[in-house]
C-alpha cells in the first residue's frame, strides 16, 4: 500500500478529516488546494493546470472539493465549471503525480436518472464530473472510484453551509427556542463525515473501483431530526409544524448494501449518536443559520 497520498480540497469538511486520519495512520499527506500552505496551490474554477513540485508523487488521490450552488443561472454556470468541466485538469494532474487510483466524493444527487423528480444543478454537474474523470483516468490506466454520498455533516457546524436546515434544527434545539418547520415526510439521508472518510479509506485499501452508492442505512425527515434534537439538548425548546411553509423536497434514496459489502465497511453513526457528539464534544454554537427560507 503506498505512503503517499494527496487529497484536492484538503480545507473541506472531509478533506480536513480525511488529512488527519490518513497522517495518524502512517502516510506521507500533500495537500491541493487554495490555501496558501498547500502543496499544490490551485482553485478548481481555474482550468489551467497548477505548478505541481517536480518531487509530488502520489500512488492515491483522494478529491474531496466541490461547488454546492443552487439551480439559478449563476449557480449552474459556477457548479458546471467547478464540479465538471475542472476534471480535465485534475485528470491531468493525477497522471502528472503518477497516480493509479483516484478516489472521488461523489453525491446521491447525480442518481437523478433513477429519479428524474430529484434533479438539481448540483447533482448533474457531479455526475459529468465523474464521466470526464472516468475517461480522462482511463487514458492513463489510472483507476476510479466515486462514493456517492448522501448529505454530510459534522459535529462543529462546517456542514452549515450545505445543509441549512439541519443547521438551524440544531441551533434551535441548543438555544432552546421555538422552531417552525415545513411539513411533509419527506425522507433524507444523513452521513457524518467520520463514516464517509473511513468508506474512502476502505475503497482505497479494497482498491475497489467504480461508482458505488453509499447512502446511510438510516433514512429519516427533518421532523424527526428536530424530535431527537430537542429532546437531546433538553433546552426548553420545541418545534412544530408550520402549513404556510413548502414541504421539504423528497430526494431519491438509492440502496447501498452492495457497496458496504464490497468496502467491508458499514456506517456506524446515526443521526442520535451525530446530535449527542454535538451536544457532548462538537460545538453546538455554530450551527445555524437562524432563520432559512
Amino acid at each position: 500500500m503506498s505512503k503517499s497520498v494527496l487529497i484536492i480540497g484538503s480545507s473541506s469538511m472531509l478533506g480536513q478529516r480525511l488529512y488527519k486520519y490518513l497522517e495518524k495512520s502512517g502516510f506521507h499527506v500533500f495537500t491541493c488546494g487554495r490555501n496558501e500552505n498547500d502543496d499544490i496551490q490551485y482553485d478548481l474554477k481555474d482550468f489551467a493546470i497548477p505548478h505541481i513540485p517536480s518531487e509530488l508523487k502520489a500512488d492515491i488521490i483522494f478529491h474531496c472539493a466541490a461547488t454546492f450552488d443552487d439551480d439559478s443561472l449563476s449557480g449552474c454556470i459556477h457548479n458546471e465549471k467547478v464540479n465538471a468541466l475542472s476534471s480535465y485538469p485534475v485528470g491531468e494532474l493525477a497522471s502528472i503525480v503518477g497516480c493509479k487510483h483516484l478516489i472521488y466524493a461523489g453525491s446521491i444527487f447525480s442518481c437523478f436518472f433513477l429519479h428524474p423528480g430529484s434533479m438539481t444543478s448540483y447533482g448533474a454537474s457531479k455526475l459529468r464530473g465523474e464521466d470526464i474523470l472516468e475517461w480522462s483516468l482511463s487514458r492513463n490506466n489510472i483507476a476510479f472510484t466515486s462514493l456517492r454520498f448522501p448529505q454530510l455533516y459534522d459535529e462543529h457546524g462546517e456542514c452549515c453551509k450545505h445543509q441549512p436546515w439541519l443547521g438551524r434544527i440544531i441551533a434551535y434545539a441548543y438555544a432552546g427556542q421555538n422552531l417552525r418547520i415545513p411539513t411533509g415526510n419527506a425522507k433524507q439521508n444523513f452521513m457524518h463525515v467520520d463514516d464517509a472518510l473511513r468508506l474512502m479509506y476502505a475503497a482505497m485499501e479494497k482498491a475497489t473501483t467504480g461508482r458505488l452508492i453509499t447512502t446511510h442505512f438510516e433514512s429519516i425527515t427533518y421532523e424527526q431530526v428536530a424530535q431527537q434534537a430537542f429532546d437531546i439538548f433538553n433546552n426548553k425548546g420545541t418545534y412544530e409544524l408550520a402549513s404556510e411553509k413548502k414541504p421539504f423536497r423528497e430526494i431519491f434514496i438509492p440502496e447501498s448494501s452492495k457497496s458496504f459489502k464490497l468496502l467491508d465497511y458499514w456506517p456506524k453513526i446515526l443521526m442520535q449518536d451525530g446530535l449527542e457528539m454535538i451536544k457532548l464534544s462538537g460545538s453546538p454554537q455554530k450551527f445555524g443559520p437562524m432563520d432559512v427560507t
